[in-house]
């Protein structure tokens, strides 16, 4: 699975322009929903208000990857946005990660999905956990994955059974 498989222009933002993590979630939905891609905006509200920030994960300095799953989508839907500043964790963080927060990530990569496709879902979280050196923006010299903060989805499932890099 490559992520280009999973975007569409309409849910690629570029420039992102937002300065924390919550404010590029928001114009990430707001792209999902205007692609046609939600079945019930407020519900997907909910869901994210419900699961933040324990559904997000951070990719060492490279990248955000928020993740739910919620019936207010119809199917696996993702969406991507590159900011020109580095993006604030903001109440991921506490705040307190001003080293990542000054080197920055750039980048988040926005995933929702039904529970019923768990398993799209899982494999789409494992490659941006796992291959995250050839995601736009990070050049593969800079070493292997960094290890991804813990979050719930993954400290259920078996991908890190299947993750080619270890982590």
């Amino acid at each position: 699975m490559r992520l280009s498989d999973l975007l569409s222009p309409r849910r690629v933002v570029i420039p992102l322009p937002a300065a924390t993590l919550e404010e590029g979630m928001r114009i990430l939905v707001d792209a999902c929903v205007a692609d046609g891609r939600v079945g019930d905006a407020v519900r997907l509200d909910a869901a994210i208000r419900e699961s933040w920030p324990e559904d997000t994960m951070s990719l060492g300095p490279h990248a955000w990857l928020p993740h739910f799953r919620t019936d207010a989508v119809p199917a696996l839907v993702v969406a991507l946005g590159i900011a020109p500043a580095p993006i604030a964790g903001g109440a991921l963080d506490g705040g307190r990660d001003a080293a990542r927060e000054l080197a920055g990530p750039r980048m988040i990569l926005l995933v929702v999905a039904p529970p019923r496709e768990h398993v799209a879902y899982l494999q789409t979280v494992a490659a941006g956990r796992c291959h995250g050196p050839s995601w736009p923006g990070r050049s593969s010299r800079r070493g292997p994955p960094t290890r991804c903060s813990p979050c719930r989805a993954c400290a259920r499932s078996s991908s890190k059974a299947s993750c080619s890099s270890g982590t």
